[in-house]
């Protein structure tokens, strides 16, 4: 049984000193010093999320700068945060465009590749932004949303974690993902589910729109985490990072990468 559990150790390490860095900076969000040190906080996620997935690009053929799309990450989180508004990703992908005046040859997938960066990452750290600053800096928008959104989305990857290692014998995408099972998946989803009706009441949804909401998060925690399996599969690499315990950047926020639209377009249309 301990081989079953391996890695836990160097996972619960490391996700304890992420979930008290989050902890310190929702806890004191409303006040500009914590609201700064969350932005370089998340700025420094985005930013190595942007090499690392230049990283994997570069298994495949010739990828953007990483230095242009680490700078890319780090503009978009201060510039959203000083003055939140879309028009910044608009000038962020001009701008990158023109960057490829400068070299012709490989422009279209690198431009191909980049503008995917943009929408797959920098998107959903915008949406994020925006529920915790609303209005740009100083603001305090809806904290409850955000650690909902945390809350519900790492449940199916506890549930699944745990779950899936104990029974889970079926796999669940094999040539995605070996380590996934069908029993994971299922317990992910109850997990999500169960997260979503005991936080329900904090941002004020009813108990059938709770669950409703909560299964449909899990389902796209789970695709989010398959989806950036793909990306790793195709570039043959096991994680994004080498970070201990976690992986890479990646690993950790792929499936909030896909969650975090989703209830923004819940609450914002």
């Amino acid at each position: 049984m301990p081989g079953v559990f391996h890695d836990l150790s160097k996972r619960l390490l490391m996700s304890s000193g992420i979930i008290l860095m989050m902890g310190i900076g929702f806890w004191g969000y409303a006040y500009l010093p914590v609201q700064l040190l969350t932005v370089v906080f998340i700025a420094l996620i985005t930013m190595t999320a942007m090499i690392e997935y230049v990283a994997l690009v570069e298994h495949k053929g010739n990828p953007p700068s990483k230095y242009l799309m680490a700078a890319m990450g780090i503009f978009w989180t201060f510039a959203f945060y000083l003055f939140p508004s879309w028009i910044w990703l608009i000038l962020i992908f001009l701008g990158f465009f023109v960057y490829n005046f400068l070299c012709i040859e490989g422009s279209i997938y690198r431009v191909a590749t980049g503008s995917f960066a943009m929408f797959y990452i920098l998107v959903p750290i915008g949406m994020i932004l925006s529920f915790l600053y609303p209005k740009g800096i100083g603001s305090t928008g809806d904290l409850a949303l955000v650690v909902y959104l945390v809350a519900v989305t790492k449940m199916a990857d506890v549930g699944g974690y745990f779950m899936g290692r104990l029974f889970g014998r079926t796999k669940l995408a094999p040539n995605i993902s070996p380590s996934k099972t069908i029993v994971g998946a299922v317990f992910g989803l109850i997990s999500s589910m169960f997260m979503s009706l005991l936080l329900s009441c904090y941002i004020n949804i009813q108990f059938f729109e709770a669950m409703i909401l909560g299964l449909i998060l899990g389902v796209a925690a789970e695709l989010g985490d398959l989806a950036e399996s793909v990306l790793k599969r195709d570039a043959q690499v096991k994680d994004s990072n080498q970070i201990p315990g976690l992986g890479g950047i990646l690993d950790l926020i792929d499936s909030l990468l896909f969650t975090t639209p989703i209830l923004f377009a819940y609450f914002r249309f």
